[in-house]
């Protein structure tokens, strides 16, 4: 294993816009969007998939350099090399054991790690299927996506695989996760779907509004929706359990949303091709962040102490965003801020508005006047 210190902390500070409001403040602290950068020591370590592990630190793969890697918060780097070569690791997730289970996309195999650095990998039965994405179900076993196989794989923690066709035309199953129904939800890319699969096999499509939209990332949202991105059609989608599907269009026509998670503070966070992070309220309004320039930020997970986590895969490097616990003003002292319409209607339930501040804490019970400078953080109005 190989320890790697982190020789490389960006920290930005996003004041974003202008913004004059009045709030009664009580907290005696400051609060404010932050930003760091690890970079990863091997250079093209083409970092993937991140997850939380039960440990608190964070866990990712490195799919060019054969590494399932931890990160610790302060950003120190361990590395395990995966016993089999060239298996190009993509897909990372904890299971029921609190192991640490991965894709090897290039070696049709499903590995396993526990906390103290042992693997176990577990060969799919059928080749040349390029698992994919990888998450826990809510029956107790590992599911996957077989990207080329047009497959959806489950696997028990005891190394028994079962396997299940997309039958859709030009399927192309992507990211996979976990749904508040007790089914498993994944994107197709191929086929324009969201599609619900059940523990037993059973899998439901429902087509995306926008034909050719490529949905990629997937995630179940704090309303009991599930959260996607459109790669080719630059939206952000939800859908009901039901199947009710809805979009709201990124501000930045190129900016291709790849994958996205539900945060600590209510909203969703996702990354977006054009090197930002963005993130959307569950009624649509929409912020975005921009990133190191080329960096092409990939995956992004929760962690520990209400942070965003998130590898980029060009940038070689891993990031985390950090101050997302906003203390809540009461309604009777916060000041409505205005609402620009977005047309079409984003259906949402409310217009958009692209909030472009941060908001700050000062001590005393006094009403104040916050300006927002607009250093670091990018925020776009839609049209």
């Amino acid at each position: 294993m190989k320890y790697i210190k982190n020789n490389f902390r960006r920290r930005t500070l996003f004041l974003g816009g202008i913004f004059f409001g009045f709030l009664v403040l009580t907290p005696s602290v400051f609060a404010a969007i932050s930003m760091d950068t690890f970079t990863i020591a091997d250079s093209n370590s083409g970092p993937q998939q991140i997850v939380e592990g039960p440990d608190g630190n964070m866990w990712f793969a490195e799919s060019n350099t054969n590494y399932i890697s931890r990160i610790t918060p302060s950003g120190v780097i361990t590395n395990y090399t995966i016993p089999t070569a060239s298996s190009n690791p993509v897909g990372i997730t904890v299971g029921p054991n609190n192991n640490i289970w991965f894709t090897e996309y290039a070696t049709d195999k499903i590995g396993e790690l526990t906390l103290s650095g042992t693997f176990t990998e577990f060969n799919i039965p059928t080749p040349n299927i390029y698992p994919l994405s990888i998450a826990t179900g809510p029956d107790g076993n590992i599911w996957f996506t077989e990207q080329l196989g047009k497959k959806i794989g489950k696997l028990t923690p005891g190394g028994t695989f079962t396997q299940y066709s997309d039958n859709s035309v030009n399927a192309e199953p992507y990211t996979i996760t976990a749904g508040p129904d007790g089914n498993m939800w994944f994107t197709d890319y191929g086929a324009d779907n969201i599609d619900k699969i059940t523990t037993t096999g059973t899998i439901t499509s429902y087509s995306t509004p926008t034909s050719g939209s490529l949905p990629e990332g997937i995630a179940t949202g704090p309303d009991g929706n599930i959260w996607f991105t459109e790669a080719n059609a630059d939206n952000i989608g939800m859908i009901t359990t039901a199947g009710s599907i809805k979009e709201l269009p990124l501000s930045n026509p190129s900016g291709y949303g790849t994958e996205i998670v539900s945060g600590q503070d209510g909203n969703l966070w996702f990354t977006e091709g054009d090197d930002e992070i963005g993130t959307i309220t569950t009624s649509g309004i929409l912020t975005e962040y921009p990133v190191t320039s080329g960096s092409q930020p990939n995956w992004i997970a929760t962690g520990p102490n209400d942070t965003i986590w998130f590898t980029e895969r060009i940038g070689n490097a891993i990031g985390v965003i950090s101050g997302l616990n906003i203390p809540t003003v009461s309604t009777s002292n916060a000041v409505t801020p205005p609402v620009k319409n977005i047309s079409p209607d984003t259906g949402f339930g409310q217009p958009a508005y692209n909030n472009s501040v941060t908001l700050a804490i000062f001590s005393g019970s006094v009403i104040s006047i916050i300006i927002g400078l607009n250093t670091y953080r990018r925020t776009r109005n839609k049209n």
